[in-house]
């Protein structure tokens, strides 16, 4: 189960266009940068959300999963398999009265602020590398 539908963490400016502009100049040392720092940013979101998923047999807590790109980040829970149930749980569902425990978006939101510093810090840093590879500074 992903968030899928739901807002973005962090808006950033630009990102596409970053992440684009990465892909296209085909430099290994800056895509695996970005998709690090993707990654540590969904690490965060994933840890909190274990701190805040139910627990009862603890398969859901196990298939909460960090995932970085090139294109974003996202937190995964559950699989169509092992934990088909994440879905009804973090969502509800109304007609077997089974209340929502949206423990991903708590976690979301609780580390809003942290994520966003991740990435005011990092994205900077990778847009102006990105730039000096397409222009490289003059002499």
């Amino acid at each position: 189960m992903a968030l899928a539908g739901s807002k973005n963490l962090v808006e950033i400016e630009g990102y596409k266009e970053l992440s684009t502009t990465i892909r296209k100049l085909k430099d290994k040392g800056l895509r695996q940068e970005l998709v690090a720092t993707n990654k540590a940013a969904a690490m965060l979101v994933a840890r909190e959300g274990g701190n805040t998923v139910p627990v009862q047999s603890g398969r859901l807590f196990k298939s909460i999963r960090a995932l970085g790109s090139v294109k974003g980040a996202q937190v995964r829970a559950g699989t169509k398999v092992a934990v088909p149930y994440a879905g009804p749980i973090h969502f509800g569902w109304y007609q077997h009265s089974i209340e929502p425990q949206p423990f991903l978006y708590t976690a979301r939101d609780r580390r809003h602020s942290e994520v966003k510093a991740m990435y005011a810090k990092d994205v900077p840093r990778l847009m102006q590398a990105a730039i000096d590879k397409v222009q490289p500074p003059h002499k």
